[in-house]
């Protein structure tokens, strides 16, 4: 995970709804180039994680060219877009995902322990246990 307001971008495409607020304040771009505009604020009630990152000042690129038309910082994340998603809708009022398959639930409580977030958070579906569990 990386912090850039220059170009470091290959056509990034937003997200949607529900993570496409005009107003937000950060952008996470996953590593599919898929964006995601939202609150630091509820991202730092997520996690610590979120929380240090945005209390450490951010520094302008050198050269002024190179930024993006947004001024927003973006945050370049490992993880892919599947997996952010369904990781921002356990922070977010949102539908909550319907995680389905070893790697997906594997991938979403990676990222939740890299993270910090509350694993509690993330129920898991009643017929995938035994696959997790067993």
């Amino acid at each position: 995970m990386s912090t850039d307001t220059a170009d470091n971008e290959q056509n990034p495409r937003a997200f949607g709804l529900p993570f496409d607020d005009s107003d937000a304040d950060v952008i996470f771009r996953s590593s599919d180039q898929v964006d995601f505009y939202l609150y630091k604020n509820v991202l730092a009630k997520s996690s610590p994680v979120f929380k240090e990152m945005f209390s450490i000042p951010q520094s302008l690129p050198a050269d002024d060219t190179k930024r993006t038309r947004d001024p927003r910082p973006i945050v370049n994340m490992a993880e892919n877009s599947l997996t952010i998603s369904s990781l921002l809708a356990f922070c977010y009022p949102t539908t909550r995902p319907q995680l389905e398959g070893l790697e997906e639930i594997s991938a979403v409580l990676a990222a939740a322990k890299k993270y910090e977030m509350e694993l509690s958070n993330i129920p898991l579906r009643l017929s995938t246990l035994p696959i997790v569990m067993g």
